[in-house]
Formats: structure tokens, C-alpha cells, sequence
């Protein structure tokens, strides 16, 4: 399935609930602190 701007969503999910040990790292990410942070703009769309 592609999105409206050309982004193809990923395949291959894993359900995070069925894997305790994912869950844990997804958990550890997700509470830390942000070491960097970049913000993303879209160009400009050509009239």
C-alpha cells in the first residue's frame, strides 16, 4: 500500500505483546532521554 506521498508502509509487523524481551527494549527507547533530535521538513511543492 503506498501513501499519498510515495511512502510505502513496512511490512512484516511484530506484535511487540507476544515478545517480552522486545517489549523491554521498546520500553528502555521509548523512556530515555533524546540524545538527538532532527526536525524533518517536506520541500516545497512545485505550482
Amino acid at each position: 500500500m503506498l501513501d499519498v506521498d510515495g511512502f510505502e508502509t513496512p511490512h512484516g509487523y511484530t506484535l511487540i505483546d507476544k515478545h517480552e524481551n522486545w517489549a523491554r527494549v521498546c520500553d528502555q527507547l521509548t523512556q530515555a532521554p533524546a540524545v538527538r533530535e532532527l526536525v524533518v521538513q517536506r520541500p516545497a511543492r512545485p505550482s
